[in-house]
């Protein structure tokens, strides 16, 4: 018994994708978590932004992961900066702040310093003359990555007290270091 002819049910496009749309959904999880860090010292964000960014940051580092083959950090470093990726998710999501919530309130600040220094140096390798395809690629990843870490944990600081201005100095700064790696991702790699 033959059956005639049926309609296909499965969408096709005429263009392979490839890793486009995980590339498109890094670029934009990096363009909103830096447009929150120099947001920051002007709008005072509520829980929910608070939780949005960091799980937004901590989307665009598991993303950004899956995108490359290497960076240029050891293994163990890489899931330590993933683990760095998900603690501000922890301490926001909770309505009061906890003991372990306020510790990491408290140390934020020099996260964001170390992560963001470690996010410029990397970046300033790519620049450096002589950086050939695959470790430029591997030198931009990494940057990135740490960028993003370095915004997530900016996101638990203190706006007010002492350091607070040096903090949203350091957000602006790791966040156009993160704004330069997406670039490169979004339009070389």
């Amino acid at each position: 018994m033959s059956f005639p002819a049926q309609h296909d049910h499965t969408i096709t496009f005429a263009v392979t994708t490839g890793v486009g749309w995980v590339r498109l959904l890094v670029v934009i999880g990096a363009l909103l978590v830096t447009a929150a860090a120099y947001v920051r010292p002007f709008a005072p964000a509520g829980r929910t932004t608070r939780v949005t960014v960091t799980t937004v940051a901590g989307c665009a580092v598991m993303l950004q992961l899956l995108l490359v083959d290497a960076l240029d950090m050891p293994e163990q470093a890489v899931v330590g900066a993933l683990a760095m990726a998900a603690v501000p998710i922890a301490c926001t999501r909770h309505r009061t702040p906890t003991p372990a919530a306020l510790r990491v309130r408290r140390v934020a600040p020099w996260v964001v310093a170390v992560t963001g220094a470690l996010a410029a140096v990397e970046l300033a390798r790519w620049l450096a003359p002589g950086v050939d395809g695959g470790e430029a690629a591997r030198l931009v990843h990494t940057s990135l990555v740490l960028g993003l870490v370095a915004l997530s944990w900016l996101t638990v600081c203190r706006r007010a007290g002492r350091g607070a201005r040096a903090t949203a100095v350091a957000g602006w700064l790791v966040g156009t270091v993160v704004l330069a790696g997406a670039t490169v991702v979004a339009v070389a790699t």
